[in-house]
């Protein structure tokens, strides 16, 4: 009788610790999906309507940058503005800014706050 019961017992955790094991897998699956289905909200690519409008401008600017790393301080800054469709970033702190000229302006871009402590410079 102990035996069996020792069995069941066994068995009971070899089906608990199978169900824990796809518990984790699927919430873990569930969690990288949500990343990537927020990921892709949250890209530039989903203002299409800035993409395919034909009267995009572009703007190179030099900003004096400590380093690469301030790059997405920058780039967070300038995407703050209405009408910007696109900022590349080229080493060692070039940008270039791909925006609608009728929601902002190239003024209005090189006025932000963050070029009174980092400056710009227009290449274009």
């Amino acid at each position: 009788m102990k035996n069996k019961r020792k069995t069941l017992i066994e068995k009971e955790t070899k089906v608990d610790k199978a169900n824990k094991t796809k518990i984790i897998f699927f919430s873990m699956l569930s969690i990288i999906v949500a990343i990537i289905f927020i990921s892709f909200l949250f890209s530039d690519k989903t203002n299409a309507d800035l993409d395919n409008n034909k009267d995009l401008q572009t703007l190179r600017i030099s900003v004096k940058i400590p380093c690469p790393g301030h790059a997405l301080l920058i780039s967070q800054n300038i995407k703050s503005l209405p009408g910007i469709a696109n900022i590349d970033f080229d080493l060692p702190n070039i940008f270039e800014i791909k925006y609608d000229s009728q929601k902002t302006s190239r003024q209005e871009i090189l006025s932000l706050n963050i070029f009174k402590i980092y400056s710009a410079k227009t290449l274009n």
